[in-house]
């Protein structure tokens, strides 16, 4: 059998044997680099996952605090309807009581005039 003659990029000329050999070992070369970029990809991928994991534990923390400020404002809007009722109530009771204290005080007046008088 006649010796075939192959030309690599290096410019290297090797027998049919060699070029067997340096094939095989650029396939596990390409292996070993296919290898390389999924241990790559793996570590990208443990890192996004920390990362992830980081955001889904603050977005817990903020529903959390969402709800609570959600519960304050309920609680609030409560307290604001209590005194508006209490202020209206507050407001009629001094209203009804102005007349009172006229009526007081125009009787006061009568009774010191009354007891002036009288002594």
């Amino acid at each position: 059998m006649a010796t075939t003659a192959v030309v690599y990029s290096t410019g290297i000329v090797l027998g049919i044997r060699q070029s067997r050999q340096l094939g095989y070992l650029e396939w596990q070369a390409g292996l070993l680099h296919v290898v390389i970029l999924y241990v790559a990809a793996l570590c990208s991928f443990f890192d996004l996952q920390a990362k992830l994991k980081g955001v889904e534990e603050k977005i817990a923390a903020l529903e959390s605090q969402y709800e609570e400020a959600t519960a304050k404002k309920a609680s609030l809007a409560q307290q604001v309807l209590r005194c508006t009722v209490q202020l209206q109530r507050a407001d009629k009771l001094i209203g009804g009581l102005g007349g009172e204290r006229v009526r007081w005080q125009v009787r006061l007046r009568e009774n010191a005039r009354f007891y002036s008088l009288g002594t």
